[in-house]
C-alpha cells in the first residue's frame, strides 16, 4: 500500500500495487473502484472548465494569437490551478478547439502562438466558446 500526499489534485490517498507472479513487475490494483471514478470524473470536469475558460480568452480577431504564457496569465484565477493540466489541454485539444501557429524553429514565428480552430484570418464568423 502506498500513501500519497500532496498539493495535486490528482494524488489519490492510498494506491494498493501488487507484485507479479515472476517478482519483475507491479500492476495498480484499485481497491476503491467508486472513489477511482470519482476522482477521474472530477478531473475531467476541471479539464471542461479549463477548455471552456481557454476558449474565452482566445482571441477571435487577431491573427497574431496568443502565446502559451499569455494565455495562462489571462485565465480566470479559479481555473489558473495546475500549470501541468493547463500544457496538456493546450496541447491535446490542438487542432479541435484551437491552433497553434509556428513552432519556435526555423523559418517560424520565434514562439508558437494560438488561435481559434476554424478561424481563418479575415474571416467574418470566427467560432464562439461555448
Amino acid at each position: 500500500m502506498l500513501k500519497g500526499y500532496g498539493r495535486m489534485t490528482g494524488i489519490p490517498d492510498e494506491w494498493m500495487i501488487e507484485l507479479s507472479e515472476d517478482g519483475l513487475t507491479f500492476a495498480h490494483v484499485d481497491s476503491d473502484a467508486a472513489a477511482a471514478d470519482m476522482r477521474g470524473q472530477a478531473e475531467e470536469g476541471r479539464k471542461e472548465e479549463l477548455r471552456t475558460a481557454i476558449l474565452r480568452v482566445l482571441p477571435a480577431d487577431d491573427p497574431a494569437g496568443m502565446t502559451r504564457e499569455d494565455i495562462w496569465a489571462a485565465l480566470p484565477e479559479k481555473v489558473r490551478k495546475n500549470e501541468v493540466r493547463f500544457k496538456t489541454v493546450l496541447a491535446t485539444e490542438e487542432g479541435k478547439s484551437w491552433r497553434r501557429e509556428g513552432s519556435g524553429g526555423c523559418r517560424s514565428p520565434p514562439r508558437p502562438t494560438w488561435t481559434r480552430a476554424g478561424r481563418m484570418i479575415g474571416s467574418s464568423n470566427p467560432p464562439t466558446p461555448p
